[in-house]
């Protein structure tokens, strides 16, 4: 019973190893699954972030460059209908903060707190150099408005023009280098007719030709400019597309990731639920082998006494050899027996005979090494076999019947065979009856052996 314990406690031992080894792997899984989904999180923010920093910056750009265009040509027009308290810097601020603009679209820019990245899409790059040159223009022909709608008004003061008074702006500087190495002949741009140098009095009125041209620069720009906010929402609209495909792809990874972990756990817990039963079943396998065991030592023991208290009392060998076979068959279960009884030289004599046909009952004695009883005390070895049906007939008052399953025990006292049982069954005899044998036998075989010399008349 301690072995049975001691093996009971070191396999449940094995049992609590193995399964603090596997919620040592889960734990792993889940903490490898928490930090995929953290580094998803953390990748998912920040692509998120750098789309917004990519594009609302370049969408407010360029909704800028279209105001300040947009204001600069409302001041301009004030400033052409006479209203003295507009300034002609203000046009070209308002023209310069555009012009910053695009450049911060299509180079990068960063002033203050506006931080613009350049656009990497090859279209958009051009749209924008287009646009560029369309507001050069379109700064070109303001000023030139501006300058002969004061051009009456200094004619009239003697005041030089407004173009001697203010300084050129980029635009004017790039067109006037580009004329001074221009070839002879050439037009600037944005001047089809030649009426740059001087331009006319009435040049500016609306409905002039400078005024229409003017009025297409704008719409040039203002064209231009929609076709980049266009091709800027479809960039957009790709990378959100790009970006929401990869963000249910995450979602979907996590959910079967997710799943993969509750399936984990459900298969470790039917596994440790079926290791805890296995576990539980073996503890009362082992706990009824040991109460069946337990009990077959109790029943050995039991026939023991009984076998043995049977034959208190007793005198004779004879008796004695009834005693025993009537002890024996109760216990074993014996259809029917004979105990011999051996001397050395005079070979077996029969002492007692139970449930035995009437041919059977004739039969007293054995020479040395006849019979099966002869060659077990020769051999002193127990014999076990099926005999056939007719070898060992069991009798009574109402039939005979055959007992085909025959166990020879010989009994032993100091290395001599004191006696041989022969033992006939109608079923096989089990494990517990040859066990009850092989121990009664030295304290049978201790009995008959006094019992023997006593009905000799020797002293036991």
């Amino acid at each position: 019973m301690d072995v049975s314990a001691s093996s009971h406690t070191d396999q449940t031992a094995a049992a609590g190893a193995t399964s603090a080894r596997g919620l040592s792997r889960v734990h792993l899984i889940v903490l490898l699954a928490m930090l995929g989904v953290v580094a998803a999180l953390a990748w998912t923010t920040w692509s998120a972030r750098a789309l917004m920093l990519t594009f609302v910056p370049q969408v407010n750009a360029l909704m800028q460059t279209r105001v300040a265009v947009t204001e600069a040509h409302l001041w301009l027009e004030e400033i052409v209908s006479g209203d003295a308290g507009e300034e002609p810097r203000q046009v070209r601020e308002l023209i310069g903060e555009a012009r910053w603009h695009l450049q911060a679209m299509r180079q990068g820019g960063e002033r203050g707190l506006q931080v613009v990245l350049p656009v990497e899409d090859g279209k958009l790059r051009d749209d924008i150099a287009r646009a560029m040159s369309l507001l050069a223009a379109f700064e070109q022909l303001a000023f030139r408005r501006i300058d002969a709608a004061r051009a009456a008004e200094a004619a009239d003061a003697g005041a030089p023009s407004l173009s001697a008074v203010l300084p050129a702006s980029d635009a004017e500087a790039d067109a006037a280098g580009d004329m001074a190495s221009a070839p002879a002949g050439a037009t600037p741009p944005g001047d089809a007719g030649g009426d740059a140098q001087a331009p006319a009095a009435a040049g500016f009125a609306a409905g002039s030709d400078l005024d229409q041209r003017f009025d297409e620069a704008f719409a040039e720009y203002i064209a231009a400019t929609l076709r980049i906010e266009d091709d800027l929402n479809a960039v957009k609209s790709a990378a959100l597309t790009r970006f929401l495909r990869t963000q249910l792809t995450l979602m979907a990874a996590i959910v079967l990731l997710f799943a993969w972990i509750l399936w984990m756990l459900w298969r470790k817990e039917a596994s440790d639920r079926d290791a805890h039963v296995r576990t539980l079943q073996a503890s009362l396998a082992r706990l009824s082998q040991s109460q069946r065991e337990l009990e077959r030592q109790n029943a050995l023991r039991g026939a023991v006494v009984d076998i043995t208290a049977a034959l208190q009392g007793l005198e004779s060998d004879d008796a004695m050899a009834r005693a025993l076979l009537a002890a024996v068959s109760e216990r074993c279960g014996v259809a029917a027996g004979i105990v011999w009884s051996c001397r050395a030289g005079a070979g077996l004599a029969r002492l007692a005979a139970r449930a035995l046909t009437a041919e059977r009952l004739d039969q007293h004695h054995l020479a040395e090494g006849e019979g099966l009883a002869g060659r077990a005390a020769q051999s002193q070895q127990l014999i076990a076999l099926d005999v056939p049906q007719d070898y060992f007939p069991v009798g009574s008052a109402l039939g005979s019947a055959p007992a085909p399953h025959l166990l020879v025990v010989p009994l032993l006292h100091d290395r001599a065979t004191v006696a041989v049982m022969e033992l006939a069954f109608l079923q096989p005899p089990g494990d517990f009856v040859r066990e009850l044998l092989d121990t009664v036998a030295p304290a049978l075989a201790v009995r008959l052996h006094t019992a023997t010399l006593r009905s000799q008349g020797a002293p036991a």
